[in-house]
């Protein structure tokens, strides 16, 4: 299964300027290149992820990666 989406966590510097110059810097190498920003965040989303994901049984961890790859799926996103 190869999803189609991929997640990154950048630590921003302090710089407004540079926190804006990356931004407009990613989102124009996506637009470039055809990609789609579909959804972003403050703060570390994955360490939250992570620390929720340990919180569930592994029965219900594993559900919720088979409900995340049947979104994808169905929006046409996975090759599976």
């Amino acid at each position: 299964m190869n999803s189609e989406f991929v997640t990154y966590v950048i630590q921003m510097p302090d710089s407004q300027d540079a926190r804006r110059a990356i931004t407009q810097g990613l989102k124009a190498l996506v637009a470039q290149h055809d990609g789609e920003i579909t959804a972003s965040g403050i703060g570390d989303e994955m360490t939250l992820a992570e620390r929720l994901e340990r919180r569930l049984s592994p029965l219900e961890a594993d559900e919720a990666r088979q409900e995340a790859a049947a979104l994808e799926r169905r929006r046409g996103r996975i090759a599976v």
